[in-house]
């Protein structure tokens, strides 16, 4: 596998920010360390394991629930730079509403796990 293109710190805050002002919450980072974990994940996941692009997703999207980095609005933030590393790396989500908010739902409740995730983002990808 090629070295993917990431999805930069500012972009995610600048994403999480226009999640807010769409849809409401507070604004804020919670903890910087964890915003930064988040998004170290998918990298380290790289270099250390052999995942394809969908666990590289959804090892984005997993560490920003998880963490809980910022004061509100994790779960939407997580999904739109998970599908902003897709559509980056030339794959997109094709999946209903309900959909994405049940499985975003499940893995905010642990009801599925990373490796669940990744299953989901591969069946509901196409490539752009």
């Amino acid at each position: 596998m090629t070295v993917p293109v990431w999805v930069e710190e500012s972009v995610v805050i600048a994403i999480h920010r226009r999640q807010l002002a769409e849809h409401g919450g507070i604004d804020g980072i919670r903890d910087k360390g964890l915003l930064e974990s988040a998004l170290f994940r998918p990298k380290n996941k790289f270099n250390y394991d052999n995942p394809n692009i969908f666990d590289l997703a959804a090892a984005y999207g997993y560490g920003i629930v998880k963490n809980h980095p910022f004061v509100d609005g994790n779960k939407r933030t997580s999904y739109v730079v998970m599908r902003t590393f897709l559509k980056l790396n030339g794959y997109d989500i094709q999946a209903s509403e309900m959909e994405k908010y049940e499985t975003w739902m499940y893995l905010a409740s642990s009801q599925i796990n990373e490796v669940q995730l990744a299953d989901w983002i591969e069946r509901k990808s196409v490539k752009i």
